[in-house]
């Protein structure tokens, strides 16, 4: 997608997640050229992997998806004129939050790159929005579903990172729906 002149490539990270495919194929449905980044790794790792693959498209800005956020097409709307989180229906918390879609300048993926192996790695990407040098800011747009249709094993993999990092994670919400 070329938007103001640049082109927006979508960096979909995964580590196998159940929507991976429909992910992927929302993306491109929505005029994206789309880099899978998947593989098991840390969630440090494949942040560090994202960084150093936008890097080298040196003008191009980068938006960076999770595997388990279905974009809508608010996605073609994206503010993408510096270092932007947008928000999300968060099936794990079942409310909006800025969770798993953010955007970047090149000149934002320059400067992480330069700061990578000083971030806080139990939260990698908050840590780089909140550097001075890249003046983060949140949209209140909402680009899309975050955990849905993900298998129970996905889920405890969320369930436990959630709990690590102090995150809200609506348990009783979750275990009705997959009874559906």
């Amino acid at each position: 997608m070329i938007k103001d002149g640049i082109t927006i490539r979508a960096y979909l990270l995964s580590c196998g997640e159940a929507t991976t495919d429909l992910a992927f194929n929302q993306l491109k449905r929505y005029g994206l050229d789309v880099i899978l980044l998947d593989g098991k790794e840390s969630m440090q790792d494949k942040y560090k992997r994202f960084i150093k693959e936008a890097k080298k498209r040196k003008n191009e800005k980068a938006l960076k998806i999770d595997a388990d956020v279905i974009v809508n097409e608010n996605i073609k709307f994206v503010d993408t004129s510096n270092l932007t989180q947008f928000k999300v229906y968060n099936f794990y918390t079942n409310s909006v939050t800025y969770n798993g879609v953010t955007c970047y300048h090149p000149r934002v993926i320059n400067t992480i790159y330069n700061y990578l192996d000083n971030l806080n790695w139990v939260r990698p990407e908050t840590s780089a929005i909140r550097l001075s040098e890249t003046k983060g800011k949140s949209s209140d747009i909402i680009v899309g579903l975050h955990g849905f249709f993900q298998n129970k094993d996905d889920i405890d993999r969320v369930e436990i990172t959630r709990k690590f990092r102090k995150h809200p994670f609506d348990k009783q919400f979750i275990e009705g729906i997959l009874k559906i």
